[in-house]
């Protein structure tokens, strides 16, 4: 949280805003393996991981199995949402699950509205975040397409490494898309 506040504070939001920024949002704590959001929910938060992590899994109907997309990180993305549902204001097609004990400030969409509305300042940052995080999803979803899979998880181990510190393996297998084992074999020839 200390960062967080540090990393505002840096940005020209002053004390008292980041105050009334924090007293609008509710502090949540998620156990290992329990959801923030579930599918076919409509994603009305916009999280910041405090302490623990995520992963965004998108739900496959035909093949009736989930896919990770994506991983929010205390240190490393720690702000989260669904987007096409926060946004769009529909159900979700994807679940936000904790991989291990995590703690997160929920803001609701109203809450974030209200104080756009109210501060100029804070409207700029969270439209750089917002921005931010699609440019990062677009990034990362064009290396997905496009590189072999052990090319992919040598670029997480070069340019996402957080994620391939405190992300347990299985999530980023599921996220490379090959099994454990093939995620195993081509750690040891990293």
């Amino acid at each position: 949280m200390e960062n967080l506040i540090n990393y505002a504070i840096q940005y020209g939001l002053s004390e008292n805003l980041i105050q009334e920024i924090i007293s609008n949002g509710k502090k949540i704590e998620i156990k290992k393996n329990e959801n923030i959001l579930n599918v076919g929910e409509h994603s009305k938060y916009i999280y910041i991981v405090i302490k623990g992590g995520f992963v965004s899994q998108y739900f496959d109907d035909h093949k009736s199995k989930f896919r990770t997309t994506a991983f929010h990180i205390d240190n490393y993305h720690p702000f989260m949402t669904q987007p096409e549902s926060y946004f769009s204001k529909e159900s979700s097609d994807t679940q936000i699950k904790a991989f291990k004990n995590s703690e997160v400030i929920g803001f609701h969409s109203s809450a974030l509205e209200k104080l756009s509305a109210k501060h100029k300042i804070f409207d700029e940052f969270c439209n750089t975040h917002i921005i931010g995080a699609l440019i990062f999803i677009n990034q990362i979803k064009s290396k997905l397409i496009g590189l072999p899979k052990d090319k992919l998880y040598n670029y997480l181990l070069e340019e996402h490494n957080p994620i391939t510190k405190n992300v347990p393996s299985k999530y980023i297998a599921e996220f490379i898309g090959v099994t454990p084992q093939w995620l195993s074999k081509i750690k040891r020839t990293s």
